[in-house]
């Protein structure tokens, strides 16, 4: 009950433009990373309290119910005590439900403080006290229909016998994208994807049922494009390759380097391993994160490397 009232005193406490960002569930900004930090600290804060607050709510709502239930057959047919179950009745429906409603439209993505407060925690270690940091992250839903890319009805021939329908959608939810500079004057952008292959399957049972189920298939796509800083870094061949790819950990990466006059860009993708739940992309792997950019990185190296020892 405590963290129903400290969740309406916490969003009390927030300002217009973090209630703007909660009901828009978009972070898009420059700011330094301390200062992200410390507003996604209050989100969390928030959002922990909403998520107890609303388990609250709906056992408060259950005990109305049941309470003008309860109240209802203890009065019979006596007219003034049956006024109280009514009474009791439209508190619940009055107070409680608009509050489960409001707790509701308030919920963040527990990927908020899973992963975006611990990607910015490590980029602020490799950036320059007060250096910018650019961010524009998306808290919504994957399974959006605006993320939807296509839908196709898999034929009837293709499927076991037992299987009366199948129906895949496939959505990409560009989320997570952050960029700045390195202490070092390296340039720096992050993207991350959400792959969903969403199947809606009908089917006959054993015993001649009809049943009716989802299965969900779901990746994380991560990309990091580093541009060094002039004089400093210099491309190593490209031809090398990269690593390969780490078993358990999805695709390796693939490397691409592009020379402009204004100076090279590494582009790094990476992939994570599919998994079947949607709950797997409220924690996105940290790891990734720190794989990509990694790889990136590890495509430069000293400008002076290959000087010869004679040169002034």
């Amino acid at each position: 009950m405590t963290n129903l009232f400290k969740a309406i005193s916490l969003y009390r406490g927030l300002g217009e433009p973090e209630r703007q960002l909660i009901r828009q569930k978009r972070i898009a900004g420059e700011a330094p990373p301390t200062q992200w930090l410390a507003m996604i600290d209050r989100l969390s804060a928030f959002d922990r309290a909403c998520d107890s607050a609303r388990g609250w709510t709906i056992f408060l709502l259950v005990i109305g119910i049941i309470g003008a239930i309860g109240t209802g057959i203890a009065a019979g047919n006596e007219v003034l005590p049956g006024i109280v179950p009514l009474a009791v009745l439209a508190v619940t429906l009055l107070v409680i439900i608009p509050l489960l409603v409001f707790f509701k439209k308030q919920d963040l993505p527990n990927r908020l403080r899973n992963f975006v407060a611990q990607v910015i925690a490590i980029l602020r270690e490799d950036m320059k006290d007060g250096a910018i940091l650019t961010l524009d992250i998306a808290l919504g839903k994957p399974t959006d229909s605006k993320n939807l890319v296509r839908k196709e009805k898999v034929p009837r021939e293709k499927l076991p016998p037992r299987k009366l329908s199948r129906t895949n959608s496939y959505y990409t939810h560009p989320w997570f994208n952050a960029s700045g500079k390195f202490a070092d004057g390296t340039a720096f952008a992050v993207e991350l994807t959400d792959h969903v292959v969403s199947a809606s399957i009908k089917q006959r049972g054993q015993r001649g049922k009809i049943k009716f189920k989802s299965k969900s298939k779901v990746a994380v796509a991560a990309q990091a494009t580093v541009r060094p800083a002039a004089g400093l870094y210099e491309v190593a061949d490209p031809n090398a390759g990269g690593p390969p790819p780490i078993p358990g950990e999805g695709a390796g990466p693939k490397i691409a380097v592009k020379a402009k006059a204004s100076g090279a860009a590494i582009r790094v993708r990476r992939q994570s391993p599919p998994q079947r739940e949607l709950g797997a992309l409220e924690k996105p792997p940290v790891d990734l994160f720190l794989q990509t950019v990694g790889d990136a990185m590890r495509q430069l190296r000293p400008a002076h490397a290959n000087a010869s020892p004679d040169a002034p």
